[in-house]
């Protein structure tokens, strides 16, 4: 992975957010829970929700337990 060359400001977390956001709304009619994770090589991690953080990172503690346990997850195309 090659070195991010500028930071990510907080600001442009938010627009990133937004933009998610609005267009899960549109596809999903609906407004749905998100959290974005960005890190770097370095193991640095930032991360950006549109929920509460103890709803993300329960959410986030789900998702890992699957992994874990090998569940297997539903194709993108095969949610709808």
């Amino acid at each position: 992975m090659d070195k991010i060359p500028y930071k990510i400001s907080e600001q442009s977390m938010e627009e990133i957010a937004r933009d998610i956001d609005s267009t899960l709304r549109v596809l999903a009619e609906q407004r749905l829970g998100f959290t974005l994770l960005v890190y770097n090589e370095d193991a640095q991690v930032n991360y950006i929700s549109n929920v509460a953080r103890e709803e993300s990172l329960q959410q986030m503690k789900e998702l890992i337990k699957r992994w874990e346990q090998k569940f297997p997850e539903p194709l993108v195309h095969e949610v709808n």
